[in-house]
């Protein structure tokens, strides 16, 4: 199944949309909902009243694990990349002029949750480079960063 989408309207601009698998997070939502009725059908009360704050870190952490992809994909499920007279604008925001954008780059992340390749736009006097998303396929990753390359004109670089 293909995760994303990518539709270029003329020289002038690119969108590029996620779409949302959402088996895996209705799974670990049952899941999630499962173990916590468990615990409280199979531990006597005495022991759930010492041990609360243990359950409450565990509750959090199952829901950080269930609704995360959702607000990563939330968060960058749709990118309007249009260039006016050289000036570049996301989301029909200005974001900076496309002579300020020094390249396209893809990193690969690792963390205890989450791996994954990370696609951005790389500027060059600021830090405040552009998540186009993250944890992305390896071979996704290249062909998104290839048509916005593409696009923008601008080289691709594997950071390491």
């Amino acid at each position: 199944m293909k995760e994303y989408n990518i539709e270029e309207i003329d020289r002038e601009e690119i969108i590029i949309s996620f779409l949302f698998d959402k088996t895996s997070t209705v799974i670990s939502f049952l899941f999630s909902i499962l173990l916590i009725a468990l615990i409280f059908l199979k531990i006597k009360a005495s022991v759930l009243i010492d041990k609360w704050g243990y359950i409450v870190i565990l509750f959090i952490l199952l829901l950080y694990l269930t609704f995360n992809k959702y607000y990563e994909w939330n968060k960058n499920k749709y990118h309007k990349l249009t260039i006016k007279e050289e000036d570049l604008y996301i989301n029909n925001r200005f974001y900076c002029t496309i002579s300020n954008i020094k390249s396209i780059n893809i990193s690969y992340s690792v963390n205890q949750f989450e791996s994954g390749w990370t696609v951005y736009l790389y500027r060059y006097l600021n830090s405040r480079d552009y998540i186009i998303k993250r944890r992305l396929k390896e071979k996704d990753a290249y062909i998104i960063a290839e048509k916005l390359a593409d696009f923008l004109g601008k080289t691709i670089v594997k950071d390491n």
